[in-house]
């Protein structure tokens, strides 16, 4: 009987998972987590070709060449080795099943079964021959996904949408949603989405500096608090203003530069039928994205830490 040095499961698993569907089948309606999809693409790819690897590197199936089958030495396998394999199957069910690989799982989980038991009928090449169909299973199963990929420098938007936000959610816990959105869209390249979820957050803004002071206006919004803005901080005289257009003009003089370059920067992008966004076009790329979101977090903290 030939002896196989077998290392424990522990030193080629990675990190305990809770196993069960996938990121994507808990979360139909909304974006899975980037965290949980890079955690799927290359670390568990990673362990599942490592425990593969590693079982072929020990049982090799019979090479055919024409008529001929050229084997190993066929021999029964010690209670030993058929533990290792059943602990290598089970972490690869495992894995497989985290991936949403069913099948794959299945099959790993009968192996798993059969060499639990501890047969003294096992030999190694129908082990060898298992392994090599186990692998093809999974390889076949792979096949009938499709992964996107997310750039490296992108990666934080979708990790840690909210980054930079805290302030702003805190006091708007109403934008929090569409912060998410934005960051997220912009990570997957989706500009025209990003510009459209950060618009609807600066619309948010703009409506609270509108209670602020007062506006009476039975659709609030952005192109409503502007104007009065104007009228509070340019076009009025000090004295002639509201008491609580005076009390805040300091305030709203600070901001109003911010909302008008805002408004620069998506003019004929963006547009109001009845008060409401409109976008214009699709047409973004991914510089005037993010300026739009820099901007929109700026203005939105700002209003959060220094709005009365």
């Amino acid at each position: 009987m030939r002896a196989i040095n077998c290392q424990p499961i522990k030193e080629v698993t990675l990190d305990s998972y809770q196993i069960g569907r996938p990121p994507w089948h808990l979360a139909v309606y909304s974006l899975a987590s980037w965290w949980d999809m890079e955690q799927f693409s290359a670390e568990k790819y990673f362990a599942i070709a490592v425990i593969f690897e590693r079982m072929r590197a020990k049982y090799r199936a019979p090479k055919i060449v024409g008529d001929e089958m050229f084997a190993r030495k066929e021999y029964v396998l010690p209670y030993e080795e058929q533990s290792w394999l059943a602990d290598n199957f089970r972490a690869l069910g495992d894995y497989c099943l985290e991936i949403g690989l069913t099948i794959s799982a299945k099959n790993a989980r009968m192996l798993q079964d059969i060499l639990a038991q501890e047969s003294d009928k096992t030999g190694n090449i129908w082990v060898a021959w298992e392994i090599e169909k186990a692998l093809q299973i999974v390889m076949d199963e792979m096949k009938e996904h499709l992964f996107l990929y997310v750039r490296t420098e992108r990666a934080r938007y979708y990790q840690r949408p909210l980054d930079g936000w805290e302030e702003a959610i805190e006091r708007f816990p109403q934008v929090r949603a569409d912060v998410e959105e934005a960051s997220r869209c912009f990570a997957c390249d989706r500009y025209a989405g990003a510009i459209f979820h950060a618009m609807l957050v600066a619309e948010i803004g703009a409506i609270e500096v509108g209670k602020l002071i007062g506006i009476d206006d039975p659709k609030p919004g952005w192109p409503s608090t502007i104007r009065e803005m104007n009228r509070i901080v340019h076009r009025e005289k000090y004295p002639d203003l509201k008491p609580i257009e005076q009390k805040h003009r300091d305030i709203l003089g600070q901001l109003l530069p911010m909302m008008e370059s805002m408004q620069d920067a998506w003019r004929h992008k963006i547009s109001h039928v009845e008060n409401k966004l409109v976008l214009m076009t699709g047409d973004f790329n991914d510089r005037v994205a993010e300026e739009i979101l820099i901007a929109t977090r700026s203005f939105m903290r700002r209003l959060a830490t220094e709005m009365p």
